[in-house]
């Protein structure tokens, strides 16, 4: 790729009107760049102007698009996401592509494959009240289903929507549908009250077609994060298998994976959890009231109030793996993004921590290789398996 195709090619992917070939051959030439130790093609002059361009687009992007689904306290990212374009020309283009996935509402364009550079798309799943299933990615924009009185649309930017039909057909059963998101892929849903839900990989979440007046109820698993639109006269609620939440109009991240504790993040607003054992004293109605940068975790019966990390629980909205805890959590993650299994062949028994912020949108084996770089452990990798060595 010359000078002047990359300026061309950085220049559609700001204004948002790159194909999603042009996007995948950006990320590719980038990778490549990275791997051959090369420049950019930029002369100084050029790449200078280049910068300043990018960050403005960005500034301009995220006021736009980032400051209605975060809380004030925390638009200080904005900024340092910005810095770091500026200081690391290279990287902007992971960076900037993530964002460019979430102005659309779709699924990213930009999924490398767990053991090659190949892209490789993966499918978010509709699964109606009767069991069907639809494979979101394949299907045609316009109505797509019919749910009792309504009418399941996918709209030109992805979205589903959910509308009365002209035609009732009333039913006194509620309906519900469940969105699904495979391991390596994200997907923002908008609820029938008009509430919004981003699931990160390998989650879902149930909700009914129309919610009941007095209450509005949605169970999860996995990770969610939400932005409810308030209501004070029917309170939302979120249902975990380990914890259930109540708000009224709030914006919290729920992480409720199988094989790790529950825990309800506070971004805006108030939420009250309650841990659903029976023996717990927190399900009596009283529950934990959570004030803004505070965590619930699920223990044993219970539930543990901690300061949160704010940037780690927004990390995965934003693009990045944010790695602070030990190595099997970090592998956890890494094994829902990238779609493959982990084996341990660590013959000690140790702590191995690791700290720092990497995109998604680098390949498996870049992600393995900074890792790596600590000195601490070794991976090998074989078809869609990853093992871990001393």
């Amino acid at each position: 790729m010359n000078q002047d195709e990359l300026k061309l090619l950085t220049a559609k992917i700001v204004e948002g009107t790159a194909s999603n070939e042009e996007l995948r051959l950006y990320s590719s030439y980038l990778s490549y760049l990275d791997k051959a130790n090369e420049g950019d093609n930029l002369n100084p002059s050029d790449k200078e102007s280049l910068k300043l361009l990018l960050k403005g687009k960005i500034d301009q992007q995220i006021k736009l698009q980032v400051e209605e689904q975060l809380p004030n306290p925390y638009l200080k990212y904005r900024n340092i996401a910005a810095a770091i374009v500026l200081l690391c020309s290279l990287a902007f283009g992971y960076l900037y592509i993530h964002q460019f996935d979430y102005r659309r509402n779709t699924v990213t364009p930009i999924q490398l494959s767990a053991v090659t550079d190949t892209p490789e798309i993966k499918k978010v799943t509709l699964t109606l009240s009767n069991g069907s299933r639809i494979l979101l990615d394949d299907a045609d924009n316009g109505t797509i289903a019919l749910q009792g009185d309504m009418e399941v649309v996918k709209t030109e930017n992805g979205q589903l929507k959910y509308s009365a039909r002209e035609t009732s057909t009333s039913t006194k059963q509620p309906l519900y549908n469940t969105i699904s998101t495979p391991r390596g892929v994200q997907y923002r849903v908008v609820l029938p009250d008009g509430s919004t839900a981003w699931l990160n990989a390998a989650s879902s979440i149930t909700y009914p077609i129309a919610f009941n007046v007095n209450e509005r109820a949605v169970s999860v698993s996995g990770e969610v994060y939400f932005v409810i639109s308030p209501n004070q006269k029917s309170p939302f609620t979120v249902q975990t298998a380990e914890q259930k939440i109540h708000v009224l109009g709030t914006q919290f991240n729920v992480k409720a994976y199988p094989e790790g504790s529950t825990t309800t993040t506070l971004l805006q607003g108030s939420v009250r959890v309650s841990a659903n054992k029976t023996n717990s004293t927190e399900n009596n109605g009283e529950g934990k009231i959570l004030r803004v940068g505070e965590k619930a975790v699920s223990v044993n019966s219970g539930l543990d109030v901690q300061e949160a990390d704010i940037e780690e629980v927004l990390a995965w909205r934003e693009g990045f793996f944010k790695f602070q805890n030990n190595l099997q959590d970090i592998m956890l993650q890494i094994a829902r993004w990238y779609d493959v299994d982990i084996t341990y062949k660590v013959t000690a028994k140790r702590h191995l921590a690791f700290g720092g912020k990497i995109s998604r949108s680098r390949s498996l084996k870049e992600v393995l290789s900074l890792i790596e770089e600590t000195g601490n452990v070794h991976f090998e990798i074989k078809e869609r398996r990853v093992t871990v060595l001393d």
